[in-house]
């Protein structure tokens, strides 16, 4: 595996996304809320 591939219970690096609206949110804020359950999808709508 390269090394920065995430296994699980590893936890995830900081990062900053924008969302369907365009706004952007951040891992960090999300956690603040409590646990957190991130699904990529790959593929077209």
């Amino acid at each position: 595996m390269r090394e920065s591939t995430l296994v699980p219970g590893m936890p995830a690096p900081p990062f900053t996304l924008t969302n369907h609206r365009g706004e952007r949110r951040s891992l960090a804020g999300y956690t603040l809320l409590g646990s957190l359950l991130l699904a990529f999808h790959r593929g077209t709508w």
